[in-house]
């Protein structure tokens, strides 16, 4: 019940695309099992690419990016970075922060290394990303503000933060205790 009074953002990573037989399901699996907005990256024609997982919504005065890692190569990744400045450009004036997420970590969290921190810092730094979450690691993990790979002022007007989430179900079976 606790749920309902907080802001919870739906995004596909590497478990939501298996079942319990361990094949592999489709982006339309966790489509269909959530019912996120439809506003998505159409690529080079007009069916729509993972329409309700690859989408951005408004929050107050955020506007948010869930981006797929699952389906994302290279090409892909610059095609819905391209799709995702376009939107930015568009709602100007109407948001205040800038909030993007993906399922795989930004740093690596036993090297501190990089991960995709490489593929969206020219992005987050062009358009001016506040906040990037991110996830997969199992870790807990938050950067200085980051602008131009150097660490910036936190009162600077540039910069990203850098968040990644320990998982959410006490490591899957790990001993500990909820407090």
């Amino acid at each position: 019940a606790f749920v309902k009074n907080y802001l919870y953002v739906d995004l596909n990573g590497n478990h939501d695309n298996m079942n319990n037989t361990n094949t592999n399901n489709t982006f339309n699996y966790f489509r269909i099992m959530h019912n996120n907005p439809e506003n998505c990256y159409l690529g080079d024609s007009t069916t729509p690419y993972e329409p309700g997982v690859v989408y951005y919504f408004m929050y107050n005065d955020i506007l948010w990016f869930v981006f797929d890692n699952e389906t994302m190569n290279e090409s892909v990744r610059a095609e819905i970075q391209d799709w995702a400045g376009k939107v930015i450009e568009s709602k100007k004036g109407q948001y205040k922060y800038l909030f993007i997420s993906q399922h795989y970590q930004w740093f690596n969290g036993n090297t501190g290394g990089n991960a995709h921190y490489g593929y969206w810092s020219d992005f987050c730094d062009k358009y001016g990303v506040d906040i990037a979450f991110s996830g997969n690691n199992h870790i807990y993990a938050r950067t200085h503000k980051l602008y131009n790979g150097e660490v910036v002022d936190a009162n600077s007007t540039v910069g990203t933060y850098y968040i990644q989430a320990p998982s959410s179900d006490c490591e899957r079976g790990t001993e500990g205790t909820l407090i």
